[in-house]
C-alpha cells in the first residue's frame, strides 16, 4: 500500500512539473531563446565597450578591469576569463625598476583587491596574489592583509567552507578585522564544525596574545544580543569558553592601588557589558565578579556605573519616566544625552511610536550632533515604522500627519521607507503620489550625498516594481548626477584619483538595477551610464550592467534547459 502512494505522488509531481512547463509552446520557447540571445550580445558589448576604454587606464586599472571581467565570464567564457586572470596578476607581480614607496603601496594594495576577486575562481592564481602582498609587507599593511583575507574567506564560505577556514586561519598573523564576525556567523549556517574549528582557532590566539582587539571581537562574534533564535548562532559550549577568558584575568589577582585601573578597564570593556551571559551560562562565577565590580565602582564613569546597575534588580533607572528624569538632572551632555536616548529605545521597544518620536525632538541641537547620523536616522525610521502601523489600522489621515512632521531635510527617507513597508496591492495612485513627494523631499535634501544615493536606489527598485519605468530612469540619472557632483567636486574630500576608485571596491550604486528598467529603457540607461564623468566609476558602472546582464542569460538558459529536458 505504502508503494501505491509514493508511485501516485511521484506521478502527481510529475505532472504538475509538465503543467507548470506546458506554458512553453514553440512559440514561447522561441522567445525564451531571443531574449536569451539578446542579454547575451548586451553582454559583449559591454565587455567590448569596456575594453576599448582600457586604454586610457593605467596598468594597475587596467589589471582590475582584467579580474572584473574574469570574474563575471568565469562560467560562460573560462579560457578567456582565465587569460584576464593571468593578465590582471602578471601585472602586479612585476616591480618596476626605482619603485618608490608610494608605487609599491599602489601595487601591493591593487593586489589586494585582485586577491578577493581571484580567489573566488582560481585557486592557483590567487596564491599567486597572496605571496605579492604578504612576502614583503610591512607592520602598517598588517590591518589590510587581514581585511583582505577575511574578504576573500566570506567569498568562499558557500562554495568551499574549508579554505574560508584556511584563510580565516591565515589572517590571524597579520591581525584583527572587523568582518571576523561576519566570517563566523556565515560559517555557522553552512558549516558548524568549520566555524567551531576557526573559533577555537581564534580563541586561542586572543588567550596566547591577551590582545583586548581579539576580546572585543569575539565578544561581539558570540555575546552580542539576543542570538537564541538565529541559525548563525554559536553553540553554548563555544560562548561558556569565551566567558571563562573574560575571567581569567581577574583570577588570583587582588586589586590594589597599582592594578585597579587596568583590572577596572576590563571590568568595564568585558564583565559588566556580558552580566546577563555569567549569569545564564557561569552562575556559579558571578558571587566571584560582583566583588570585583563592587571594589570598581569607585573608578566607574557615571555611563559604566549605569552599565552595571543595569543587571540589578534594585537598579535606580526602569522605566522611561527614570531615565527621563535622570537626564533632567544630569548636567554632563554626554550622558544627559545618552539617558535620552536610552528612555527614546525604550519607548519604540514597547512600540510607543509616539513617545519615542517626541523624545527625540526634545533633544537639543548639541544632543543631535553627539548622536551624529543615528538621530536622523532613527527619526525617519521610527516615522516610517509608526506611519506603517497606522496604514495597517486604516488611518491614512494619521499616517499622512506623521510623515508632515518629519524634519523636510529626512522627509523624503521616512516616504521611501514607508513605500517600501507597503504590500504591492495597495492602489497604484497612492504609492505614485507617496513616491513622488519622496523624490521631490530627496531633491531639496541637505542630507550627505551617501545617504541620499542610498535613498535613490531604493526608489529606483520600487519604481521598478510598480512598473513606473519612466520614473526609474529618472531615479537613475539623479544618482548619476549625485556621482558626478561628488568625485567631481575639487574641493570634496572624495576627491580621488582612478585607481584609488578602483581600490574602493565598494558595491557599485547601482548594484541591483531591476532587469526591467534596462530591458525596456535600454538606450535611456545607457546614455545616463555615458554621462558618469569619471571613467573608473563609468566602467564600475558597467560592469554592474554586465553582470545583470549574464546572470539573465544564465536564468534564462536554465529554463530553456528544463523545456529540452520535457521535449
Amino acid at each position: 500500500m505504502k508503494t501505491n502512494k509514493s508511485s501516485i505522488i511521484k506521478l502527481c509531481a510529475c505532472c504538475l512539473l509538465i503543467l507548470n512547463l506546458s506554458w512553453l509552446s514553440p512559440a514561447q520557447t522561441s522567445t525564451l531563446q531571443e531574449r536569451r540571445a539578446f542579454w547575451l550580445s548586451r553582454a559583449e558589448e559591454i565587455t567590448y565597450d569596456s575594453l576599448k576604454d582600457a586604454v586610457f587606464l593605467s596598468p594597475l586599472e587596467q589589471s582590475i578591469l582584467y579580474a572584473r571581467l574574469g570574474e563575471a565570464w568565469w562560467k560562460e567564457k573560462p579560457e578567456q576569463a582565465r587569460l584576464w586572470l593571468q593578465k590582471a596578476v602578471y601585472a602586479v607581480e612585476q616591480v618596476p625598476n626605482r619603485e618608490n614607496p608610494a608605487e609599491k603601496q599602489q601595487r601591493i594594495a591593487t593586489a589586494r583587491l585582485l586577491f578577493k576577486i581571484v580567489s573566488r575562481t582560481d585557486k592557483s592564481l590567487s596564491e599567486r596574489l597572496l605571496n605579492v602582498f604578504t612576502a614583503d609587507s610591512g607592520s602598517g599593511e598588517n590591518q589590510q592583509i587581514a581585511n583582505a583575507l577575511i574578504e576573500s574567506a566570506l567569498s568562499l564560505v558557500d562554495k568551499n567552507p574549508q579554505r574560508a577556514v584556511e584563510l580565516g586561519t591565515v589572517s590571524m598573523r597579520f591581525g584583527t578585522s572587523n568582518s571576523f564576525a561576519s566570517l563566523i556567523w556565515h560559517l555557522q549556517v553552512r558549516s558548524p564544525e568549520a566555524a567551531r574549528k576557526l573559533f577555537l582557532s581564534a580563541l586561542a590566539v586572543a588567550r596566547e596574545s591577551r590582545n583586548e582587539k581579539w576580546f572585543s571581537l569575539l565578544g561581539y562574534t558570540t555575546l552580542e544580543g539576543d542570538d537564541s533564535n538565529l541559525k548563525s548562532a554559536l553553540p553554548r559550549n563555544l560562548k561558556i569558553e569565551l566567558l571563562k577568558l573574560y575571567l581569567e584575568p581577574l583570577q588570583g589577582t587582588p586589586i590594589t592601588e597599582e592594578n585597579q585601573k587596568r583590572i577596572c578597564g576590563h571590568v568595564s570593556s568585558f564583565i559588566l557589558p556580558f552580566q546577563a551571559k555569567f549569569n545564564e551560562l557561569l552562575p556559579a562565577q558571578v558571587e566571584q565578579i560582583n566583588p570585583i565590580i563592587a571594589r570598581c565602582q569607585s573608578v566607574f564613569t557615571p555611563l559604566e556605573k549605569e552599565q552595571a546597575d543595569e543587571s540589578s534588580e534594585t537598579r535606580t533607572l526602569k522605566t522611561i519616566e527614570d531615565y527621563l528624569r535622570a537626564a533632567d538632572e544630569e548636567k554632563d551632555l554626554r550622558i544627559k544625552t545618552f539617558y535620552q536616548y536610552k528612555a527614546a529605545q525604550m519607548a519604540f521597544d514597547q512600540r510607543n511610536y509616539e513617545r519615542a518620536i517626541s523624545i527625540l525632538d526634545s533633544m537639543s541641537e548639541e544632543s543631535r550632533r553627539l548622536l551624529r547620523n543615528n538621530w536622523a536616522g532613527h527619526r525617519w525610521e521610527w516615522a516610517a515604522e509608526f506611519a506603517f502601523q497606522l496604514f495597517k489600522q486604516g488611518a491614512e489621515l494619521e499616517m499622512n500627519q506623521v510623515l508632515e512632521k518629519v524634519p523636510p531635510d529626512i522627509r523624503g527617507f521616512a516616504q521611501i521607507a514607508l513605500a517600501d513597508k507597503l504590500p504591492n496591492k495597495k492602489p497604484v495612485t497612492f504609492i505614485a503620489e507617496l513616491l513622488g513627494n519622496a523624490q521631490n523631499n530627496l531633491a531639496r535634501s541637505k542630507q550627505p550625498n551617501t545617504d541620499r544615493l542610498e535613498g535613490y536606489l531604493v526608489l529606483m527598485r520600487l519604481y521598478a516594481e510598480y512598473k513606473q519605468i519612466d520614473d526609474a530612469v529618472g531615479a537613475i540619472k539623479e544618482i548619476i548626477k549625485l556621482v558626478n557632483q561628488t568625485y567631481s567636486d575639487e574641493t570634496s574630500e572624495n576627491k580621488k584619483n582612478g585607481l584609488s576608485i578602483f581600490l574602493e571596491d565598494e558595491k557599485i550604486f547601482l548594484e541591483g538595477i531591476p532587469s526591467a528598467i534596462f530591458e525596456r529603457r535600454e538606450y535611456a540607461v545607457k546614455d545616463a551610464i555615458a554621462s558618469i564623468s569619471i571613467l573608473p566609476k563609468r566602467l564600475l558602472t558597467r560592469l554592474e550592467l554586465l553582470n545583470l546582464c549574464l546572470t539573465e542569460y544564465k536564468t534564462l538558459s536554465a529554463s530553456l534547459q528544463k523545456t529540452k529536458q520535457i521535449e
